[in-house]
Formats: structure tokens, sequence, C-alpha cells
């Protein structure tokens, strides 16, 4: 190989050198980190809130570990779904940032992420260190984030805004009671027409009472059935039953389900009503809740004509 042809080779890995070290950089390069570093199972409390606009705005959303278990501190308590927290968490250690996009308030507005003016804040305490950030909105799976207080922004990819659900009811399961129709046996109606009684023999539902000439609709009883076993909640109010809720078993609705040889009970009591709902509690659910009027009017309202059928025509040999 030639002195010249050696000098060439030389020269271009000089230049090469020069402009790996003279490229301008991402400045974040390097040093993507977590904005929650923190392990999973340290975790014991999220806050999440909309920006209070006035007096005028909801409750902040409360979330807080009970032991293996998560329950919705700002809803009386109640129990919160595993599967949305294990989607809120997966969402806020999802959350990746580098260097500040931002470091003057006057970006604060139009990144939304001011005091005045911001999407959520969102609040995530483990053990001692409590780490709080306004929320702002960036593109569809990133994010704007300040910490309250200090000037600088970033740009946090890995979950949008609407990652962080802050209604309560996005946390808690809503059917409150949920029994499988097929598999009761016998089932119960106290109300103020007096008492109902149904059975079910060889899956066919009749009334328990019915006196000669009468027959039972089973379509209406089953149609009955199916209504008053499901019922979703409003909202959760608490464990402790006070004599307001009205729920005195006036009302209530009570079943057996047979299975391995054995009667399994269960049922509800309709308490009184309050702005458009009532206060139901099942017997075998710790909490008091709410329950749309109108999901409970059938329950309420049944008589025994109701379930009736055709009359029975009377036997000429008699």
């Amino acid at each position: 190989m030639s002195t010249t042809r050696v000098l060439g080779i030389l020269l271009a890995v000089q230049l090469v050198a020069v402009l790996v070290a003279w490229w301008p950089r991402d400045p974040s390069a390097g040093r993507i980190r977590p904005v929650f570093d923190v392990p999973r199972e340290a975790i014991e409390e999220v806050e999440i809130a909309l920006r209070d606009d006035g007096g005028e705005g909801q409750q902040p959303l409360v979330l807080a570990r009970d032991g293996d278990a998560w329950v919705i501190r700002s809803a009386a308590g109640f129990p919160a779904k595993s599967s949305s927290v294990d989607e809120l968490l997966d969402s806020l250690l999802a959350l990746r940032t580098g260097a500040p996009i931002a470091t003057r308030p006057a970006s604060h507005e139009a990144l939304q992420v001011s005091d005045e003016s911001h999407g959520r804040r969102i609040e995530v305490r483990a053990g001692e260190d409590r780490q709080g950030w306004l929320v702002g909105p960036s593109t569809s799976r990133s994010v704007h984030l300040r910490r309250p207080g200090e000037d600088d922004v970033y740009r946090a990819t890995g979950a949008s805004e609407w990652s962080f659900r802050e209604l309560p009811a996005s946390y808690w399961e809503a059917r409150y009671v949920d029994e499988d129709p097929a598999g009761l046996d016998a089932l119960a109606v106290h109300n103020e027409g007096g008492a109902l009684r149904f059975e079910k023999r060889e899956g066919v539902w009749s009334l328990s009472d019915l006196a000669e000439g009468e027959s039972s609709d089973p379509a209406a009883i089953d149609d009955f059935v199916r209504a008053v076993v499901r019922l979703r909640m409003t909202e959760p109010v608490g464990e402790t039953v006070e004599e307001r809720f009205g729920l005195d078993g006036s009302v209530r609705v009570d079943w057996t389900v047979r299975a391995e040889d054995r009667s399994v009970t269960g049922g509800y009591g309709v308490g009184a009503e309050d702005d458009g709902s009532v206060f139901v509690k099942a017997v075998d659910h710790p909490f008091v809740v709410r329950v749309a009027t109108a999901d409970v009017q059938r329950l309420r309202e049944a008589v025994r004509e109701d379930f009736l059928g055709e009359a029975v025509p009377a036997d000429p040999a008699d």
C-alpha cells in the first residue's frame, strides 16, 4: 500500500472522529428516566384532581393501598377494582422524560401546566416520598409535566392525560348485586303490597301459594327475577347503617341457591329515597350504596296479580 493511500485513510478516520465529536446531539439523549422512579409495590397512595375552577370542582380522587388490595378513600373506602388500579399504575410507571423543554413561567400557560390552567394534578406517595406534578396534554401518548412551585416543564412519553382517570366510578365495580338467575331455586319479596314467594321446579317458576283455579305466568316471573337479582349502584355510601337510610326490612328481596347439597341465601334491602336514588344494603356486602330509584321500582311495586296466568277451568267432573 502506498504512502499516499495510507495518509488518505488516516485523514478520513480523523474526519469521522471530528464529525462524531462535534455532531449536534439531542439534549435529552442518555438522560431519559422514569418520572416516578419507585417500585410498584412501594406505591401506597395516588391522588388525582382536576383543576379547581372556583368552588365547583369535584373532590380529588384518592386511591390507597389496603393490604393486598386497594380502596377508594375518597369514596368512603369502597373497594377498588384491581384491574383499574393496575392500569393506572402501569400508566404512571410508564412515564419517561428527559431534559426540560421549557424553563420559564411564560411558557406554562401555553403548555397547560400553569397553576391556573392545567389538566390534572397527580400526587403519588411511596412511604415518606411524595411526588406531585401538574399535567397538561401533549400528543396522544405523551403529556407535559411541571412540579408545583418550579419553572421547568418536561415532556413525558408513555401515557396520555386521559390515562389518569379522576372519577371514582372509573375504579369501583358498579355491579353491586350480580346473582345468576339460572341458579336460583326460590325467591321472596316483601314490599308495601305484602309478601310474594316464588319457587322453581324443573326450571319453571311459579307462585308458591296458588289457590284453586289459579295459575302462574312463568315468563313474567322469570323476567321479574332477572331484573331484581342484578343491581348497579350509583355510588357507595359507607359501612355504617344509619336510621335515615330507612333500611328496616320492610322492602327487601331474598333468594336461595342450591349448590352441592346445601342452600346459600342472598338478597338485599331497599330503603329511603333521596335525591333520585334509594339506599340499598345487600346481605353479603359490607357497604350501603345508592341505586337509581327506577332500578328498584318493580321490586317496590310488585303485587301478586302481576304474576298470575290465565284461570284454570274447573273440572266438570267436580
